[in-house]
């Protein structure tokens, strides 16, 4: 699965971090007046470089996401289509996504055991996942037909994650290792993590940081992403609800506002569970922003 983004959007580590906050939760939007909840209903998308974009979200009768789809007619759109087994688990994600000189459609189908993700298929080609004894992800591994081949392993003490080991074999680019460590402070949230990144063909090494901050409320209010030559920021605004409304993004060349519409219903997030094997267990992150953090990084990855 992970292989199958980072191939869409050419970035190869940075995607890790959005699965991050991205994680094991199945989101249930936060209660509002008179017990209703409050679902995404729209995106609104303003970028420096790329196309304005508006995306709309469309649930069925059980407050399940179903699709979500481009709405302005512009020169590139996506269209995101979820179906669902019997244990109200996401089963299928089928989407599309035409541009010019481009028009890509694929299939990402998932098996479970236990209600967790055990194989995964990205066009077919098969990953696979593991756990510890206490139910925790172990790692994942991929070996495609393309070339393409790879395993993630997962570090823990005391059951919190403390380490991502990340190798990759591509039969077009040089074998790399990807190590990431996590800091946390006393209340328990990431303040920090560290990347490695070794490329095994000349000897390569280049060093990433990235710091995350909190607000009183302990909402996630910036994410900062360095290196040797780039910095990177997202930036979050919440409503007085404590809902976030904006993610503002900062690639040091342009500036993407991705703004969030709110309307009537509960709304079970299927997307973020999808990548929850690549870097979960930030229990510090609320609830309300992994949802749409993820639909940020899958719209702008278009």
């Amino acid at each position: 699965m992970i292989t199958g983004l980072i191939r869409m959007e050419n970035k190869f580590y940075l995607s890790i971090v959005f699965f991050i906050l991205s994680v094991s939760f199945a989101l249930t939007a936060q209660s509002g007046t008179e017990g209703m909840g409050q679902r995404i209903t729209s995106v609104n998308l303003e970028s420096g470089r790329k196309e304005n974009r508006d995306i709309e979200l469309e649930y069925d009768s059980e407050d399940r996401l179903v699709r979500f789809r481009d709405v302005r007619k512009s020169r590139k759109s996506l269209d995101w289509e979820l179906s669902y087994n019997t244990a109200m688990l996401p089963q299928d994600y089928r989407y599309t996504v035409v541009s010019p000189g481009r028009n890509y459609s694929a299939l990402i189908s998932m098996e479970y055991e236990n209600s967790q993700l055990v194989k995964s298929w990205f066009n077919g080609e098969l990953e696979s996942y593991s756990y510890t004894d206490k139910g925790l992800p172990a790692g994942n591994s991929w070996d495609f037909q393309s070339g393409n081949a790879g395993k993630v392993e997962y570090t823990y003490r005391e059951g919190i994650l403390r380490h991502i080991l990340m190798r990759k074999e591509n039969s077009n680019e040089p074998s790399s290792i990807t190590n990431l460590d996590f800091f946390y402070d006393e209340s328990g949230r990431v303040m920090r993590m560290e990347e490695t990144r070794f490329d095994l063909k000349d000897s390569l090494k280049n060093i990433n940081t990235y710091s995350l901050n909190y607000d009183d409320s302990g909402n996630l209010t910036s994410l900062i992403f360095k290196g040797k030559t780039f910095r990177e920021s997202f930036q979050f605004l919440y409503n007085s609800d404590g809902r976030l409304i904006t993610i503002e993004h900062d690639d040091g060349e342009s500036i993407t506002i991705m703004s969030f519409h709110y309307g009537p219903g509960y709304g079970h997030d299927p997307v973020s569970p999808y990548f929850r094997n690549y870097a979960f267990l930030l229990e510090s992150v609320p609830e309300e922003i992994l949802f749409p953090f993820t639909l940020f990084f899958i719209i702008t990855s278009y």
